[in-house]
C-alpha cells in the first residue's frame, strides 16, 4: 500500500483548487475562506491563577492571573444558590481556612476575563464548610455570595 501512486488530483502540492494556499500571504488566505486570520479582539483570555490571600472572615479575597496581576475582590452579598460559583471558600467552625479555584470538568478555571476588560468586576464565590454537613451536599444548600472588583 506504500507504494501506491496518488490519484492525478492529489499532487504533492496538494488538490490543483488549492495549490499555492498554503503559501499565499495572510491577505490572500482571507480572501480565499471569507474568514479573517489572525487575533481577534477578545482572543487573549485572562484566566486566574491561584487565590493569593484572603480577608478575616474572606469579606475580601485577592487573585493572581498567569500575568502575575493581583485582583482584588470585596464582599457585597447573598446571591441566588443557582449562580454558579467561580471560587470556593472553606471553613471550619466558622472561621475562613482557605479558597480556592472552581474548574470545570477540563480542569479549566470558570474565573477569568477577555483580555480586554481584565477579570470579571463581579464574581461568585460559594462557602462551604469542612467537614461538610451531609445535608448541605445533598440538597447543594451552600450559601453564594458577590464579591465585586476593587482593585
Amino acid at each position: 500500500m506504500m507504494d501506491v501512486t496518488p490519484p492525478a488530483d492529489r499532487l504533492p502540492g496538494g488538490h490543483p483548487s488549492c495549490i499555492g494556499v498554503g503559501n499565499a500571504s495572510p491577505d490572500r488566505l482571507t480572501l480565499i475562506a471569507g474568514l479573517p486570520f489572525g487575533p481577534r479582539k477578545g482572543d487573549t483570555m485572562i484566566a486566574a491563577k491561584q487565590v493569593k490571600e484572603i480577608g478575616p472572615k474572606m469579606e475580601w479575597i485577592a487573585v493572581e492571573d498567569h500575568a502575575g496581576r493581583v485582583w482584588k475582590y470585596k464582599r457585597v452579598g447573598p446571591l441566588d444558590i443557582a449562580e454558579p460559583a467561580q471560587v470556593e471558600g472553606h471553613y471550619v467552625k466558622g472561621e475562613p481556612i482557605r479558597a480556592v479555584l472552581v474548574r470545570d470538568a477540563d480542569g479549566h478555571v470558570l474565573l477569568h476575563g477577555d483580555g480586554t476588560t481584565g477579570m470579571p468586576r463581579s464574581i461568585c464565590v460559594r462557602h462551604v464548610e469542612d467537614p461538610t454537613s451531609p445535608m448541605l451536599s445533598v440538597l447543594g444548600l451552600a450559601p453564594k455570595e458577590e464579591y465585586v472588583l476593587v482593585a
